[in-house]
């Protein structure tokens, strides 16, 4: 993994991800080809891609990732004759980390968690215990898993224990302990599996928020009720995007051992792109998202919470989620150019109205309290959560577009 990993390789990912929350096909391609080119026509019909060049920069980045591949052998005695630089601070932060040679901060600390269980760690990865035993680390993979351009450590447990994410944020190493059944089948772009129950599963993508994370289901199943973002779809459907999701490229693991830090760690360049230790608040996408952590607060505690205060919590929080959805698709507004911020204003029009469907078929099925008794409304939290990952996704196009430069729309207040 030689030479600085730009963003613009993770563009296949992104279609992808447009692809699984698009239209339904009315049959499955018959060759790679009709795949790409129907995908190519669901990104369009749908608004989900940012641009017609953000697909022509997919076929070039999978053109230059399939050239990469033939001629690995060239490339890689290429690099060997390359003179190595030093390791960026990420790689060496990340190094000492894995060796146990610095500590560092690590939580176990996801939404709707008793703040009282909550775990928070400043020791060296050796010396942190998971329930009644330590960490017994497997393999490891890297991976971008929230597509800002710079990649995560995953740390695998053993015996399905679950994992460690380690990333590196203003100068230091955070951590993110994650329970097995939130986080597997794990593949290169950062997409991974997760579930809830037996009929409850869902491919996800992450965002870092504070010190936990928020998981934004892409294509999710609860029952037999399917869905590719907030759009019902059939079964068959699902299951066709279902094994294409799992046909993607899965991360590569390294061993857990001194050479494989070295060369994954060390030697790897994709460290380079990571943020710079100090960034002014509320100027950057992590500062944003962490501003978010606000919102989440209001999940803790939940099952010591009463009826009364669980409603009067989860108004709270979709209200709130509501409002910061409403801000970031205006921000967006402002800084896309005049025919991306129509397509944007069709697409989130439609995500809009599949939410409000999907909305109202859970409050019909799921809402208690219709036998004359207090509504317990705090399946107001689950519908908070959909909204919450819609602003970070926004959040993701604001700030690439942000990053270009671009100059804002005449009409923008």
């Amino acid at each position: 993994m030689n030479g600085r990993r730009k963003r613009g390789s993770l563009l296949p990912a992104l279609l992808i991800l447009a692809v699984l929350c698009g239209a339904c096909r009315e049959k499955p391609p018959e060759n790679k080809a009709e795949e790409t080119a129907r995908s190519m026509e669901t990104v369009q019909s749908t608004g989900a891609a940012r641009s017609m060049e953000t697909v022509q920069s997919v076929e070039a980045a999978q053109s230059a990732d399939g050239r990469e591949e033939e001629n690995g052998d060239d490339v890689a005695e290429g690099s060997a004759e390359t003179e190595k630089t030093a390791a960026s601070p990420a790689a060496q932060a990340l190094a000492a980390v894995l060796r146990n040679e610095e500590a560092f901060c690590c939580t176990y600390n996801i939404p709707y968690t008793n703040r009282d269980i909550i775990q928070e760690y400043r020791e060296c990865l050796k010396d942190i215990r998971f329930g009644d035993r330590p960490l017994n680390i497997r393999r490891f993979a890297v991976v971008d898993l929230d597509h800002d351009g710079a990649p995560e450590v995953v740390l695998e447990m053993d015996e399905y224990a679950g994992s460690v994410i380690l990333r590196y944020e203003q100068g230091e190493v955070r951590g993110n302990i994650v329970g097995y059944r939130s986080l597997f089948c794990l593949k290169e772009n950062g997409l991974f599996l997760s579930a809830s129950a037996s009929d409850e599963d869902a491919w996800s993508r992450l965002f870092f928020t504070g010190d936990t994370f928020f998981s934004v289901p892409l294509l999710s199943r609860t029952g037999s009720v399917c869905y590719a973002g907030e759009e019902e779809i059939d079964g068959q459907r699902w299951q066709e995007l279902y094994r294409a999701a799992d046909g993607m490229k899965d991360a590569e693991w390294q061993d857990f051992s001194e050479a494989s830090i070295g060369k994954w760690i060390e030697e790897n360049h994709a460290f380079d792109s990571a943020p710079p230790e100090e960034e002014e608040s509320g100027s950057g996408r992590q500062d944003y998202l962490n501003s978010l952590s606000r919102l989440i607060g209001l999940t803790y505690d939940y099952a010591k919470k009463s009826p009364q205060e669980r409603s009067a919590s989860a108004a709270e929080y979709y209200a709130g989620c509501e409002e910061e959805l409403e801000r970031m698709y205006r921000t967006c507004l402002d800084v896309l150019p005049d025919e991306e911020a129509e397509k944007l204003a069709a697409d989130q029009q439609r995500w809009q109205d599949a939410f409000s469907r999907r909305q109202e078929a859970d409050l019909k099925r799921l809402r208690p309290g219709e036998g004359g008794g207090t509504a317990d409304e705090s399946l107001y939290f689950t519908f908070g959560d959909r909204i919450l990952g819609r602003t970070m996704c926004l959040a993701d196009l604001y700030y690439e577009r942000k990053a270009q430069g671009l100059p804002e729309r005449e009409d923008a207040t």
